[in-house]
């Protein structure tokens, strides 16, 4: 699998675990669930583009 097609999954998962998230009320400790959901997959995301090499 290349790098883009990998990013690309990896992208999909943090998606699908920003809906089960919002959606479940895991991250209902704040007052907006689904800006602290955005802020997780946000850092997730950057700490991807960082590992992920150039394509």
């Amino acid at each position: 699998m290349g790098a883009e097609q990998t990013l690309r999954a990896r992208m999909d998962a943090l998606a699908t675990q920003l809906r089960a998230e919002a959606g479940l009320g895991v991250c209902q400790e704040g007052p907006n669930p689904w800006a602290l959901a955005l802020d997780h997959c946000a850092r997730q995301i950057a700490l991807i583009l960082e590992e992920t090499p150039d394509v």
